[in-house]
């Protein structure tokens, strides 16, 4: 999304309110010194395709 994350594996999941997110650890290794973070992605399903489900904020 901003291009700072390496992320790892993922996975998508829905919340108790029926909302599609996908989850995964940044960055992938440790090997630039910063610590593994979890990342929560918000996702949507269009036309039986995954799209990012960011809204713009004016």
């Amino acid at each position: 999304m901003t291009g700072e994350y390496d992320g790892g594996h993922c996975m998508i999941f829905k919340d108790f309110d029926g909302k599609l997110w996908m989850s995964l650890h940044s960055p992938n290794s440790r090997s630039d010194g910063k610590d593994e973070t979890p990342v929560f992605v918000p996702i949507k399903e269009e036309k039986g395709k995954l799209l990012l489900d960011i809204a713009k904020n004016n």
